[in-house]
């Protein structure tokens, strides 16, 4: 079996300047279409908090 050469892959996250506000409401809405598109159980919603640069998914338990 011939070697198979190794790929070298960069990538560059490309990001609008967006006010704090804009961005959060973005993630929010992309965490909630993936949840949705993929059928999580027990997904409630989620909150981005832009000072923190980090959010919260909240999961109702069963």
């Amino acid at each position: 079996m011939p070697k198979r050469k190794k790929i070298n892959l960069t990538c560059t996250e490309v990001t609008p300047d967006l006010p704090p506000e804009e961005r959060a409401r973005r993630i929010e809405r992309f965490v909630n279409t993936l949840a949705k598109a993929n059928g999580v159980k027990g997904y409630v919603g989620c909150k981005f908090f832009p000072d923190k640069d980090r959010g919260t998914v909240y999961i109702e338990e069963s």
